[in-house]
């Protein structure tokens, strides 16, 4: 589905905000807030990135890593390999997420995820949906059990193996192929107390914003101009009872080979929407 430039107005400011010293992108500060502790609001969150005093004082771009290293000595190496290791320990200056003016203003609406990172979802007063995700993935599919044993810590070091801001190479091949789909823009998310609940889970994180793929109300356009946007299930069904409805095959497989060329293997049904537009009548 298809992209708004919107997001894309997010650009880092290139004038210096903080003051230049010893770099702070190592050091992890609590955040304090009071947090939903029901077991569906009870989320473990990404490594802080961005100290919460940094973000205190109005600063409208940072300079940091995504928050989370994986050294390894030869040992590990040896079996573990190399992988990206020595991405995530670079620096890149990025800006904070401004919740009044993206959007017209965003306010958190829900987390979503769970399996490797979890999400914030956002309603803007343009009437579209948002989502912020974290770049640092987690083994969070295993039981607190197992996240605390060996088991555990070699899932979590694999993780090194992924590209921090791979997304944002995806969606300019994307663009390149005429592929409708979210555009993500690498943010840190503010010490807001407009977060509320969330503050604490997410305040100082590196993450993806991006426009969630969903309609407007009142049959106005939505994401990519369509007014009528499905899961999977809906689709299927749609396209099994209505002789009249089809796929875009030739598109379809043009996001797939996408997928085999950057090696995105695992994809399911959950993460498709389908727009609904009309051709040839149909």
């Amino acid at each position: 589905l298809g992209p708004s430039k919107r997001p894309r107005e997010l650009t880092p400011v290139l004038p210096d905000t903080v003051a230049p010293g010893t770099p702070w992108w190592t050091e992890e500060e609590r955040i304090t807030t009071t947090v939903d502790t029901s077991a569906r609001a009870r989320p473990a969150p990404a490594p802080v990135a961005v100290p919460a005093r940094v973000l205190l004082h109005g600063t409208d771009s940072v300079t940091t890593t995504p928050g989370r290293a994986y050294p390894a000595g030869r040992l590990r190496r040896m079996f573990a390999g190399d992988l990206n290791r020595h991405l995530w320990q670079v620096p890149v200056r990025l800006p904070v997420l401004d919740l009044d003016s993206v959007a017209g203003g965003l306010h958190p609406k829900e987390i979503y995820g769970g399996k490797q990172t979890v999400g914030l979802r956002f309603t803007g007063r343009d009437g579209l949906e948002y989502e912020f995700r974290p770049v640092v993935k987690q083994a969070l599919m295993l039981s607190d059990r197992l996240r605390n044993s060996p088991l555990g810590d070699i899932f979590e070091d694999q993780m090194a193996g992924q590209l921090p801001f791979s997304a944002v190479v995806v969606a300019a091949l994307e663009d390149a192929l005429e592929i409708t789909a979210p555009r993500p823009v690498p943010v840190v998310m503010p010490n807001d107390p407009r977060l509320g609940q969330y503050r604490a889970v997410f305040a100082g994180r590196v993450g993806l914003f991006a426009m969630n793929a969903e309609e407007r109300r009142g049959d106005r356009r939505g994401f990519g101009g369509y007014t009528r946007i499905v899961n999977s299930a809906e689709a299927f069904d749609t396209v099994r009872t209505d002789p009249n409805s089809s796929f875009d095959g030739a598109k379809f497989l043009r996001i797939r080979l996408l997928d085999f060329i950057v090696g995105d293997w695992d994809r399911h049904s959950g993460q498709w929407r389908w727009g609904g537009r009309t051709v040839d009548g149909k």
